[in-house]
C-alpha cells in the first residue's frame, strides 16, 4: 500500500512537469515585473529565472542520457548566472548567454521531439506546445543579449525608461516573435535585422505546422474511436 500510494504521487508529479514549467515561465514574464514594481524583491527576477532552469532540466530528463546532457548544460549554465550577479564581469555575462542559448537550444529540441512523436492531444502536449512558443522567445532574447554586449549599438532603445537592457530585449523579443512590431526598439545593424527576421518566420511557421500537427492528431484519433458503420 505504501508503495502504491509513493508511486502514485511520483507518476502525478511527472504529469505535471510541463505545467508547472509553463507556470514559472508566466511568472517570471509577467507577474513578478509587476510585483517587483512595487515591493522591490531583490533578484526576484533572477530567482524565477532559476526557477525556470530548474523546471526544464526536469522536464525535459524522462531519460537518463537526457539528464545527463541537461544537467551537463545547466549547472555550467546556472554557476555563470550567478556568478554574474555577485561578481558582475564582462565575460561572465557573455558565458551565461552563451551557455543559456544552449539550455534553450537543447530544451526545445526535446520539447519539439515529444510533441511530434506523441500520438495523442493530450493536456502535456498542449502545454509542451505553449512552452516550445515561450521558449522560442526566451531563447532568442538571449541571443539578442549576446549580440548586444559583443557588438554594442546592435539595437536601438534609448527612448525606453529602463536601466535593465536584458529585460527590454526579452520584450523585444516576444514583440518580433508575435510579429506585433510596435517599432519603439529597432535593429541598427545586418547581424541583428537578420535574427529578428528568423525570429518572426519561425515564430510563424511554427504556429502554423503546430496547429496542423494537433488537428490531424485530434481528427485521426476521434476517427479511430468510432464504430466501423460509421466511418
Amino acid at each position: 500500500m505504501p508503495v502504491k500510494f509513493f508511486t502514485n504521487i511520483l507518476q502525478d508529479t511527472f504529469q505535471g512537469k510541463f505545467l508547472s514549467l509553463l507556470v514559472a515561465i508566466l511568472l517570471y514574464l509577467g507577474i513578478i515585473p509587476v510585483i517587483d514594481q512595487f515591493v522591490r524583491l531583490r533578484f526576484a527576477l533572477d530567482i524565477f529565472f532559476s526557477l525556470i532552469l530548474l523546471t526544464a532540466i526536469y522536464a525535459v530528463s524522462n531519460q537518463k542520457q537526457h539528464l545527463f546532457i541537461a544537467l551537463a548544460l545547466g549547472v555550467p549554465m546556472f554557476t555563470f548566472v550567478w556568478l554574474n550577479k555577485f561578481f558582475p564581469a564582462g565575460w561572465l555575462k557573455i558565458g551565461a548567454n552563451v551557455l543559456t542559448a544552449l539550455f534553450f537550444g537543447y530544451a526545445l529540441l526535446r520539447l519539439l521531439t515529444y510533441i511530434f512523436t506523441e500520438s495523442r492531444v493530450t493536456r502535456n502536449v498542449i502545454y509542451a506546445a505553449i512552452i516550445v512558443y515561450l521558449f522560442m522567445g526566451l531563447l532568442w532574447a538571449d541571443i539578442y543579449q549576446l549580440l548586444y554586449y559583443l557588438q554594442p549599438g546592435s539595437f536601438e532603445i534609448a527612448g525606453i525608461q529602463t536601466n535593465n537592457p536584458d529585460r527590454v530585449l526579452v520584450y523585444y523579443s516576444y514583440v518580433t516573435l508575435t510579429t506585433l512590431g510596435y517599432g519603439d526598439i529597432s535593429p541598427l545593424t545586418d547581424l541583428a535585422g537578420s535574427l529578428a527576421i528568423l525570429e518572426a518566420i519561425i515564430g510563424q511557421l511554427y504556429l502554423t505546422v503546430l496547429v496542423a500537427r494537433l488537428v490531424a492528431l485530434h481528427i485521426a484519433h476521434s476517427g479511430s474511436g468510432r464504430p466501423k458503420d460509421q466511418r
